[in-house]
């Protein structure tokens, strides 16, 4: 009975933490010029553009850094 409880709890708060990480998805439109960047970086690093997408808008930037 008490595992059963504990498995419960776990199962529970495993399910409330699944429910908080949905993604929700969007649509919306971009510049001609950016997407060829993106396709660009894609040819060169090989990043999607749609990984691209969503690291920008976390506030990150994909860029060449020089190695010495």
């Amino acid at each position: 009975m008490l595992i059963e409880k504990h498995l419960n709890a776990v199962s529970s708060i495993v399910v409330n933490k699944v429910i908080k990480m949905v993604k929700r998805q969007v649509c919306f439109t971009i510049e001609e010029e950016v997407v060829k960047k993106m396709e660009e970086i894609r040819d060169t690093t090989g990043v999607p553009v749609s990984k691209q997408i969503e690291l920008a808008l976390k506030g990150y930037k994909i860029e060449k850094v020089e190695q010495r």
